[in-house]
C-alpha cells in the first residue's frame, strides 16, 4: 500500500550518500542492490518488522533487502559531511530521479509508515521523517548524478 506509487505527493528526487565502507555500493551497470538481492517484502508479513528493526540498527552486521534513501538534499549533505569528518574517503551522493524508481517497478516504502505500521522499535536517533527504503536494488538509470565530496586518494 506504500508503494512507492501509492504515496502522495511522491518526492522527485531521492539521495543516497555512501562511501567505501558502505553494503550497497554504485556500480554502473547494476546501480545500487541491497545485500539480500532477490528479497521480497511485505509490510504485512509476519518478518516484516524483524527487518525493519535489522535495518535500522546501525551496528547490524546481517543482510536485509533494503537500501536507504532521503528525500532531503540538506540532510544527504549533512550526513555526506559527517562521514567526512569521520574521515571516510569518497563519500558520495547519488540523486536519484523517482520517476525512475517507478518505471523500473522498484517499492519504496517511507521508513516512519513502515515503523508505525509494523511496530518496529527503531533508536530515536534512527528516526528520520525524510528517510524512505527501496527493496533490493536503486537501478543505475534511476541514478542521475553523482557527487563525491572526499579523495580516495588521500
Amino acid at each position: 500500500m506504500d508503494q512507492l506509487q501509492d504515496i502522495p505527493a511522491v518526492p522527485q528526487y531521492f539521495y543516497r550518500v555512501f562511501d567505501e565502507d558502505s553494503c550497497a555500493q554504485f556500480h554502473e551497470i547494476s546501480g545500487f542492490v541491497a545485500s539480500i538481492p532477490n528479497a521480497i517484502y511485505d509490510p504485512k508479513h509476519w518478518n516484516a518488522r524483524g527487518e525493519l528493526e535489522r535495518h535500522m540498527d546501525w551496528t547490524n552486521i546481517h543482510p536485509t533487502p533494503f537500501i536507504s534513501v532521503t528525500a532531503s538534499r540538506e540532510k544527504a549533505l549533512e550526513f555526506a559531511l559527517q562521514r567526512v569528518g569521520k574521515q571516510r574517503r569518497a563519500v558520495t551522493i547519488a540523486k536519484i530521479d523517482s520517476s525512475r524508481l517507478k518505471a523500473a517497478n522498484v517499492n519504496v516504502y517511507r521508513m516512519c509508515t513502515l515503523v508505525e505500521q509494523t511496530g518496529a522499535g527503531i533508536k530515536r536517533e534512527a528516526m528520520n521523517e525524510h528517510e524512505y527504503l527501496c527493496v533490493r536494488c536503486i537501478p543505475a538509470n534511476a541514478v542521475i548524478r553523482l557527487l563525491t565530496l572526499g579523495d580516495e586518494r588521500q
